[in-house]
């Protein structure tokens, strides 16, 4: 073989050779990147899920309840005595958690912010709760619904979301718990009588409040005295409470889902009889609700002149209502007395997933709106470009 044919043979095999080893080069980079984005997208899903953990939850339990009801049915029907005992467990566990929660350094912070304090608990406990008479007159084709709204209008604030929403859109977090604490505290005596009345004037269904007093005090009061004890007399639960915090919430939107979950099972049948005009309605009527507490209170905290971090924890927490409370009430009401529990149900979830969902849209223009704020330069006048900032420079 010539010199010239080995050189042309020798280039025949290494052009091959390179082009498998490039390609093997390619490959190895190529790995890692899928690998980053496969990480970066796992990152970004698991972000989302536990963002939206209660409304997915809802709906999963909903599905979940419609397509084979038989496991929550059953173990709805475990009691021990009057109590139902897995949802009884399930509202003690959320409120055993909302007590281990509570710093009572916030607690007495929020007191410096007396107007909207008792402005926003008057609005909680009393004026909120008589829409319910308007409520509970709706002619819905399902009477149950009303009521359930007129229940919804009548506890007191929610426990965890509020407070979450607020700190987020750079409001007054201690405000926004201390209206939580003592709302719900007090609302464990004042919302049975609430719910009586209200209820009692659209229809004549006649509840028990004394006797809804005493659930109230033995599954809300006494688990929230109990984890608040727990945390003020343990280094070690302070501790587990800081390191835990997020697995502690999603226990307690958890346990909230299960017992949403258990009531819809036991209520199947007829809910699936309910027409999506039905379900529309009761939707819209809980929007409505919602829009109407933020309009209300928008005015009053206007009235007020409260400072910018005061209005924004007074005008979520006075228009939201808490959906723990309510379902622990629910549960223990009786279907032959108030009409069937599940139907009762509905629209307080969809009242609850809409005020969730309206006050995220209003927190996140709250919360660009600050950072933006934060961003401009020192010398750069914003007052006309933003009202409330130029209430506030008064």
């Amino acid at each position: 073989m010539t010199g010239t044919e080995m050189a042309n043979a020798e280039e025949t095999v290494s052009v091959p050779l390179l082009d498998h080893h490039q390609s093997a080069a390619a490959s190895s980079q190529s790995k890692p990147g899928r690998d980053s984005k496969l990480r970066k997208w796992g990152a970004y899903m698991k972000k989302t899920a536990l963002k939206h953990f209660l409304p997915l939850g809802y709906f999963v339990g909903l599905i979940w309840a419609m397509l084979w009801p038989y496991p929550g049915e059953t173990i709805s029907e475990w009691k021990v005595g009057s109590y139902r005992l897995i949802q009884t467990i399930n509202v003690c566990t959320i409120f055993v958690i909302s007590g281990m929660t509570l710093k009572t350094t916030d607690i007495m912070a929020a007191l410096k912010s007396y107007v909207g304090f008792v402005y926003g608990v008057i609005m909680i406990l009393i004026i909120t709760p008589c829409l319910g008479f308007a409520l509970v007159k709706i002619p819905f084709s399902t009477p149950e619904f009303a009521t359930g709204l007129a229940i919804f209008a009548s506890v007191p604030t929610t426990i965890t979301s509020g407070v979450a929403l607020v700190v987020l859109a750079y409001g007054n977090g201690a405000l926004a718990l201390m209206l939580t604490v003592f709302t719900n505290l007090l609302g464990v005596l004042t919302t049975p009588f609430a719910i009586s009345v209200v209820v009692g004037a659209g229809s004549n269904i006649d509840i028990d409040a004394t006797h809804l007093v005493v659930k109230m005090i033995f599954t809300i009061l006494i688990p929230l005295l109990i984890g608040k004890g727990l945390r003020e007399t343990s280094m070690t639960v302070q501790r587990f409470v800081a390191r835990y915090k997020t697995v502690l919430g999603l226990v307690s939107n958890g346990s909230l889902i299960c017992i949403m979950w258990q009531t819809l099972s036991r209520s199947q049948e007829a809910i699936m009889r309910q027409s999506v005009v039905n379900i529309l309605e009761a939707l819209a009527a809980a929007i409505t609700m919602h829009l109407v507490f933020l309009a209300f209170n928008f005015t009053g905290v206007g009235i007020l002149r409260l400072n910018k971090r005061e209005r924004k924890a007074v005008l979520i927490m006075a228009s939201q209502k808490s959906m723990a409370i309510t379902v622990g009430v629910i549960s223990f009401l009786q279907a032959s007395e108030v009409g069937d529990l599940g139907l009762i149900t509905i629209p307080c979830v969809l009242a609850h997933i809409s005020e969730l969902f309206i006050d995220s849209y209003i927190v996140g223009i709250w919360s660009a709106r600050y950072e933006a704020e934060e961003t401009t330069p020192p010398h750069t006048d914003v007052s006309h470009k933003d009202p409330e900032v130029q209430i506030e420079s008064r």
